[in-house]
């Protein structure tokens, strides 16, 4: 509600919170009609972000986990972006990460990063850092290119690459490097669960074996085998 770019929808996904959550965006949809609260039977994150697609009416689609935090000019700044550059699908933006404590860290891509980037996205995923500072929530995409795509229910972990990476298939991404995304450490968050890390290598066979049955060369299947398994390039 603090963005300097006004014109925003924020739907908002209830997936059976056990908190006060509902009742406070419920206040502030009375408040606000830019504000939509939708709720759904808790099935996980991927169904609630389908949802918010489907329901979506906007030119731009960008994401927000319910405890992470946009800077004023995030969208401001990402919208003039793609406004400035037709030719891009995706902008992406450095962000700040806070620890439990409220210390703040700063995010951003290297340079050689930044130029994978800009030419494909496969290309930065397979040949840039294995551990990736780029984050889904701090993107904003042309609706036109998402289509009919969705995030894969299939998936407890790494859905974000994965839409990321059938959405920007064969296109090019932009960069700011402003910080303009808080993403908040939380103990007890899905990501930071016990079970994490069996999902994510779960998550990471099935992402890694859809790029090999359609990887168009002995080439990039090599690289993606290497890259799965962390060996430096």
């Amino acid at each position: 509600m603090s963005q300097s770019f006004s014109s925003w929808e924020l739907l908002a996904i209830d997936s059976s919170s056990s908190d006060y959550s509902s009742k406070i965006v419920e206040r502030l949809q009375g408040e606000d009609s830019r504000i939509r609260l939708f709720s759904e039977p808790r099935r996980g994150v991927s169904y609630a972000m389908n949802l918010g697609l489907r329901l979506a009416r906007g030119e731009y689609i960008a994401f927000i986990d319910s405890d992470d935090l946009y800077l004023p000019a995030k969208l401001e700044s990402q919208v003039r972006f793609m406004r400035e550059h037709q030719n891009l699908t995706c902008c992406f933006t450095a962000h700040l990460r806070a620890d439990q404590d409220g210390n703040l860290r700063r995010v951003l891509l290297d340079a050689r990063s930044e130029r994978l980037l800009s030419t494909s996205f496969l290309e930065y995923f397979l040949l840039g850092p294995f551990y990736s500072p780029l984050l889904l929530n701090t993107a904003i995409l042309r609706r036109s290119a998402i289509g009919c795509i969705m995030f894969d229910t299939g998936l407890r972990r790494g859905e974000d690459w994965d839409f990321l990476l059938r959405v920007l298939k064969g296109r090019i991404c932009g960069y700011i490097g402003e910080p303009l995304y808080i993403y908040r450490i939380r103990r007890g968050s899905i990501t930071n669960s016990d079970s994490s890390q069996w999902y994510s290598f779960d998550s990471r066979v099935r992402i890694y074996s859809r790029l090999l049955a359609e990887a168009p060369s002995f080439y990039l299947g090599w690289l993606l085998l290497k890259h799965f398994f962390g060996f430096s390039i």
